[in-house]
């Protein structure tokens, strides 16, 4: 064939019916979304990645679900325990026979109580400064809320905390020598004036050596907390008017507002403790103060095993909490594209 003949008028409107149907196909048939990589994506593609996205996220769902039951297993767990020991040791004190055991027992729960206020506090300082980093909203909502349970745990630990300091022994009024009349045989026959040492007198100061220590360390605590907080209230105050904290005036607003309460919160807790007026406890023996002191101490091995773990599950928590949220985010976006 010539090429007069393969371009002749004949064989052109040939062509030119072959491709009409074509032509007159529509518009979306032939359209492609473009993903945010910029690549070109077919209706059936987009499909199909759906279905995929759904089928992980469900699986990925079902992982965050188990480990928040997980977590909420544990923190129910902590919380009662350590509310047992607290209710426990908070009826007891000590007494001659027992010397010293119960205000030392209490002064090692309090500490150990605010040795996971600042493990609280340490927490929730992580999530504030990751927060300035994130930019999936989702996220940020569920670690704000993260911050505010720290808060709370924390707050519940310091109320324990002063629950417990305002049982500790304080001074009591007891004369250091107990004054009788006997009979005396050294000066011939008659009667004298015997004076013997105060037992409760000896136990009472015995006792509040320790707790008088305890408790200046609890109030030096509060003053320490509030004068801390104001500071970091000047210094976040300092960071609204600068340019370089622009992206983060929400969340300094916040701390500010929060720092304020909880100075709120200090100052009754210290006006309480230097009020509080002299604790109602049972004194109880030597051997009973032995095995309070024993299952205090099994109790809180149990309470560290239960602690680590939390704090473990709870880093996974998050890990699987953001995978999740970054597949909802995915799916939006996919479904979107078909629109």
């Amino acid at each position: 064939m010539t090429l007069s003949k393969l371009f002749s008028p004949v064989t052109a409107l040939t062509a030119l019916i072959a491709i009409t149907p074509l032509l007159l196909l529509p518009h979306t048939a032939r359209s492609q979304a473009v993903d945010k990589n910029g690549i070109e994506r077919s209706p059936e593609e987009i499909k199909k990645a759906i279905s995929v996205v759904e089928q992980r996220l469900e699986r990925q769902q079902g992982r965050v679900s188990d480990l928040r039951a997980e977590l909420n297993r544990l923190d129910g767990r902590i919380e009662k325990e350590v509310a047992r020991i607290v209710k426990a040791l908070g009826k007891v004190g000590d007494s001659k026979d027992s010397r010293t055991r119960v205000a030392q027992t209490k002064g090692k729960v309090i500490e150990g109580l605010k040795k996971s206020v600042g493990i609280y506090q340490q927490k929730r300082s992580q999530i504030r400064a990751h927060l300035v980093k994130l930019r999936s909203g989702m996220e940020k909502c569920e670690l704000e809320g993260d911050m505010k349970k720290f808060d709370q745990m924390s707050e519940k630990r310091i109320e324990q905390i002063m629950k417990l300091s305002k049982t500790l022994a304080t001074h009591e009024d007891y004369k250091k020598y107990n004054t009788y009349v006997s009979s005396s045989y050294d000066w011939g026959w008659g009667w004298g004036t015997v004076q013997e040492k105060n037992e409760d007198y000896t136990q009472n100061k015995r006792v509040t050596k320790i707790t008088d220590k305890e408790r200046k360390e609890v109030v030096a605590a509060l003053q320490k907390s509030i004068a801390d907080l104001a500071t970091q209230n000047r210094a976040l105050e300092a960071r609204l008017d600068s340019p370089n904290f622009a992206n983060q005036k929400g969340l300094i607003q916040e701390d500010i507002e929060r720092n304020q309460q909880v100075i709120g919160r200090r100052e009754a807790q210290l006006e309480n403790m230097l009020t509080a007026p002299a604790p109602t406890t049972t004194a109880i023996s030597r051997n009973a103060a032995h095995q309070m002191e024993l299952m205090i101490r099994d109790i809180a091995d149990d309470l560290k095993r239960d602690f680590d773990t939390l704090f473990r599950r709870y880093s996974e928590f998050v890990k699987e909490r953001a995978q999740s949220n970054a597949l909802i985010e995915q799916l939006t976006d996919l479904k979107e594209m078909l629109n």
